[in-house]
């Protein structure tokens, strides 16, 4: 069935994926500039692909929201297991990576055969310099959580000019059958779109939608449960690097690539890979140190630093194929010399950065960087606490 819009088990749907609008947005997306190793681009430039299709950017004039990650591979003649175990191992390798720092027993991002973790090409040159530091930056693993959401919400109440009320909507990835889902009349739009209450989330375990345990058909999905604006990674990731230096951002960039690409894998977790891994190195800091790696205070502060939403807006947030990506000059053509998280940990550093265009929006650099800036001084003077 390759090449032929759905495969089998999905021929029931309703929504066709034209096969020459994959093609040329897979052409496309060939010649993107990714500090990345040709070997990991294959399964980051499918996702992205999907992407594009669900919104219906560039060759497509109309958003596909159900195309699926099977169905993308499918026309493009790839095995969707075979990519989904090459990203599992890509998340393995981190996780691996974690262990190690954790014992002490490396200053390096590289797993066992000295292959830089997610394939990013400039940790193949980065050395830890204190890995207490650089593991309080799995706190970005933790910042889409909803619970850490909510709790943020409750504690700041209101925004940084303290006039506005704080507002921020969240998610949660739960474990889905898409068939039961079909069966039921849902869809995949609705359930990231829409905000849904407790009572709606157990009418869809009692359909068999959500499941507990992965079994055959099982993807992992994210389901709104409140609406509004969410967080900026890169405002986040700064944040973290603020508060704990270079170190924790290049980790927190890290465990921000996990929750990319955790969402096509071979065994996927409820609640999100990231959000795991972090809980895993909280657990096992304490257990070794007898002492909390990062407080509650420490993650609800990252959340509301990188809120969307607070004072100034920052209305955008840069993907993980953004953050590897080198990107587009400000007012004028040509690309810059480093990638995006590069031009953050430049910022971070030195306090200058190369002034470019930021995420699927092209946000202006300068604004943004200038606007966290303000944040983090907005922060400092109203809480009498130093970032």
């Amino acid at each position: 069935m390759r090449g032929r819009y759905l495969p089998v088990h999905r021929k029931a749907l309703k929504h066709r994926v034209s096969e020459y609008a994959v093609r040329n947005e897979d052409n496309a997306l060939k010649s993107l500039p990714l500090v990345v190793d040709p070997r990991v681009k294959e399964g980051l430039r499918i996702q992205s692909v999907l992407g594009r299709i669900r919104s219906g950017h560039a060759y497509i004039n109309n958003p596909i929201p159900e195309a699926t990650f099977e169905e993308v591979c499918d026309i493009l003649g790839k095995s969707p297991g075979r990519i989904k175990r090459g990203r599992q191992k890509l998340v393995y390798g981190y996780k691996r990576c974690l262990d190690q720092l954790l014992k002490g027993n490396t200053d390096c991002l590289v797993d066992g055969a000295g292959f830089p973790i997610f394939g990013v090409n400039f940790l193949k040159r980065y050395k830890i310099t204190d890995a207490k530091s650089a593991l309080k930056g799995v706190v970005l693993g933790l910042h889409d959580s909803s619970y850490w959401r909510n709790q943020t919400v409750q504690h700041y109440k209101t925004d940084l000019t303290g006039a506005k009320k704080l507002e921020i909507g969240y998610g949660y990835e739960f474990l889905i059958d898409q068939r039961e889902l079909y069966k039921s009349g849902g869809s995949l739009h609705n359930l990231e779109e829409r905000s849904h209450s407790r009572g709606e989330i157990e009418r869809l375990r009692e359909k068999g939608v959500i499941i507990d345990k992965p079994r055959n058909g099982a993807s992992i999905q994210y389901i709104r449960l409140k609406e509004g604006l969410g967080t900026c990674d890169d405002a986040s990731l700064l944040t973290v690097g603020k508060m704990y230096g270079p170190d924790a951002l290049v980790m927190g960039f890290l465990m921000d690539a996990t929750d990319t690409y955790e969402k096509h894998i071979t065994h996927p977790v409820k609640g999100g890979v990231d959000e795991q891994y972090a809980e895993y190195v909280l657990k096992k800091w304490k257990k070794k140190y007898k002492e909390d790696l990062l407080t509650p205070e420490d993650i609800m502060r990252v959340i509301y630093l990188g809120a969307k939403n607070n004072s100034p807006l920052i209305p955008f947030s840069s993907s993980h194929r953004r953050f590897v990506e080198r990107p587009q000059k400000k007012g004028e053509e040509g690309l810059c010399c480093q990638s995006t998280v590069e031009n953050h940990l430049k910022f971070l550093n030195k306090g200058s950065q190369f002034p470019c265009r930021l995420g699927f929006e092209g946000f202006p650099s300068d604004y943004f960087y200038n606007a966290l800036r303000q944040r983090w001084k907005s922060y400092e003077e109203r809480f009498k606490v130093k970032i």
